[in-house]
């Protein structure tokens, strides 16, 4: 019924984008290849671990030929990226060492299609590499995500690695992004979708093919897991060099002194005022910092885990510290901030408790969770309330509104208008089930705009904070437990949530002599239920 009703030309139109959207596919599936490979490229043949399947990994040489005198580094580029990471980097090193550069497989000039993008994979084909070139020793820099691709080939054959240069890298899972594995993976399984659904429903005819599409960056992430590479770093027991700037937004500068403690014989630089990206800023620095560490390990001349100080090493062994747990800044806080504002849309009370208990590990701040709230609250009440100014009662009677929103609430809320005016607005805020309605409401009784508003925001701002802070409290006795302990935090976030939503609520139930009478009705209702037979 509702496609007959569509009129013939949404029709035409909606048939015209068909065939163009099946145009493009054919394009892309049958297009020959336009990338051109960069100048000085290399290849070597190696084996997917997982299909045994070829695939080609591309790379760059510097320096003169292999000469066993010379000491090898390999540079491992992050995600997105490719070797030109290290343009200007490279050709300096090659001076004085054989310097290999390749492009991970699903990026640059290598096989983009592989059955497994996350580090440990990179890691078997690095190895591989080393194979292939007779490479039997090589100092290993990684530089962002490509840290956990060198702490990986340490892990696997730690006899082929001389010494571990971590440039930006990643490291311990609590550090990257929000900390936990299963938070971290569904954000960017959801980034992944959203990447693979435009390339399914745009036409591009092949201008979202290729490396700069994102698919590849978005599955190395997803593919991989952190969670190990703290206990990998636990027991590296050869030289490292772990250099950060303490403006990075996208690995804190607490991930580097986190891996430092994990590592005690690492040396450490941290740069004021730098970045992310000082491997492209600020090459002759890294260059200058690279040389002097290789020439140090080849001399001898740098710890190893045998001989690192007894404070360092009693330090290692000592249980990770919440404390030092970075706070989200840059995109990170951006995204965070908009994923805690479109929470408030499904529960905006599961929500607020969730990110309590999250404050009270110290992950985020309080401000900064009160005020994501109270943006999510506020965008998506006012849509209730323009609902109901514009669609009216007819709404209430289809879908999802018919689900929310029940004929006697929506009769109640017109009552409480009449009775108290635009009191209800702040006292719905506290009681429970009285929120859409009483604003469905507003909107159709024509309540002034601006007045809703002020009203909302007031509501917003005295149950809101009190909310989160109530469950700060709470969930600062949780987290300490020993139940809320490990790297699984984003389940136990959502049950306390849960667990903390329903106290709430039947608190507030009880301590209202209306409340207490509609949850008997409630009870016996369930109980003939569940007991037909019984006639009282």
């Amino acid at each position: 019924m509702v496609f007959s009703a569509l009129p013939r030309k949404r029709w035409i139109l909606l048939a015209v984008y068909g065939l163009i959207l099946c145009a493009s596919h054919l394009y892309s599936a049958f297009r020959p290849a336009t990338v051109k490979p960069l100048p000085d490229s290399r290849y070597a043949k190696v084996v997917d671990p997982a299909t045994n399947q070829p695939v080609t990994v591309a790379f760059r040489e510097f320096g003169d030929s292999p000469d066993p005198a010379r000491p090898t580094i390999i540079l491992i580029h992050g995600s997105p990226g490719r070797r030109t990471n290290f343009a200007k980097v490279a050709p300096k090193l090659a001076e004085k060492y054989r310097v290999i550069v390749p492009d991970l497989p699903g990026f640059g000039d290598s096989t983009l299609t592989v059955s497994d993008y996350s580090v440990r994979a990179h890691a078997k084909y690095v190895v591989e590499l080393m194979d292939a070139l007779h490479i039997r020793r090589a100092h290993l820099v990684g530089y962002s995500m490509g840290g956990g691709v060198v702490l990986n080939v340490a892990d696997l054959a730690p006899e082929r690695v001389a010494s571990i240069s971590m440039f930006s890298a990643i490291g311990a899972q609590e550090m990257e992004m929000f900390g936990d594995y299963t938070f971290n993976h569904l954000i960017h399984g959801v980034q992944l979708s959203f990447i693979w659904l435009i390339k399914q429903v745009i036409p591009h005819f092949g201008l979202l093919d290729g490396e700069m599409n994102g698919m590849y960056y978005a599955r190395n992430f997803f593919d991989t897991d952190q969670r190990p590479l703290r206990d990998i770093l636990g027991r590296y027991a050869g030289p490292m060099f772990i250099f950060h700037g303490t403006k990075d937004f996208l690995v804190p500068v607490e991930a580097a002194r986190e891996h430092a403690r994990l590592v005690p014989q690492s040396e450490v630089h941290i740069l004021e005022n730098e970045d992310h990206f000082t491997v492209f800023t600020n090459p002759d620095l890294v260059t200058k910092e690279l040389d002097r560490f290789v020439t140090d390990v080849e001399a001898g001349k740098v710890a190893v885990r045998a001989t690192a100080t007894a404070d360092r090493v009693a330090d290692s062994k000592k249980p990770f510290d919440a404390a030092n747990l970075p706070k989200p800044i840059g995109i990170t806080a951006a995204i965070f901030f908009c994923l805690i504002a479109l929470g408030t849309f499904f529960s905006e009370d599961i929500t607020c408790i969730t990110v309590g208990t999250l404050a009270a590990q110290g992950r985020v701040g309080f401000a900064f969770v009160v005020a994501a709230c109270i943006l999510g609250i506020f965008v998506s009440d006012v849509l209730i309330f323009l609902t109901g100014r514009y669609l009216g009662r007819a709404a209430v009677t289809r879908a999802p509104f018919k689900w929310l929103i029940k004929p006697d609430a929506l009769e109640k809320g017109t009552r409480w208008f009449h009775r108290r005016g635009m009191v209800v607005i702040i006292l719905s805020r506290c009681i429970p089930g009285m929120r859409v309605p009483t604003y469905f409401t507003a909107g159709i009784v024509h309540v002034s705009p601006p007045k809703f508003c002020l009203f909302l925001i007031s509501g917003a701002l005295m149950w809101t904070p009190f909310l989160i802070f109530c469950s700060g409290k709470f969930g600062a006795a949780v987290m300490q437990s020993a139940v809320m302990k490990g790297n699984d935090l984003f389940p136990k976030l959502v049950v306390a949530g849960i667990v903390g939503f329903v106290v709430v609520r039947l608190g507030m139930t009880l301590s209202t002599a209306n409340g207490r009478h509609h949850l008997r009705a409630r009870l016996k209702r369930w109980k003939k239920r569940l007991f037909p037979g019984q006639t009282r």
